[in-house]
C-alpha cells in the first residue's frame, strides 16, 4: 500500500464582499485517495471526489462564460480597469 501523499496546486487571493477590503485566499490541492481539497483561509475548506471536482469545475466554466458575455454586452455592468492586469472585472 502506498502512502498518503498531498500536493498543493496552487493559491490565489480574491475579492469577497465578507473580507472587504481584505482578500480572501482560496487554495488548492488535491491527494492520493483521488480528492481535492479547497481551502478558503481558516474558515472553511471543502474535500471532493475526483468526479465532483470535474463538474465544479464545468459549472464555474459556465459562469465564467456567463459574466464574459454580460461583461460584454455591458448588461448592469460598470467597466472597472484591474490595477494589476488588463482584465475588467465586474463592480
Amino acid at each position: 500500500m502506498s502512502s498518503y501523499e498531498n500536493k498543493q496546486i496552487g493559491s490565489i487571493s480574491v475579492d469577497d464582499e465578507s473580507t472587504y477590503p481584505n482578500k480572501l485566499g482560496i487554495t488548492v490541492s488535491v491527494d492520493s485517495h483521488e480528492m481535492c481539497t479547497i481551502r478558503f483561509e481558516n474558515s472553511m475548506s471543502v474535500r471532493i471526489p475526483a468526479g465532483d471536482l470535474f463538474s465544479l469545475r464545468d459549472l464555474l466554466y459556465d459562469a465564467s462564460r456567463e459574466m464574459m458575455m454580460q461583461i460584454s454586452s455591458n448588461e448592469g455592468f460598470d467597466r472597472v480597469e484591474d490595477d494589476n492586469t488588463n482584465k475588467h472585472s465586474e463592480r
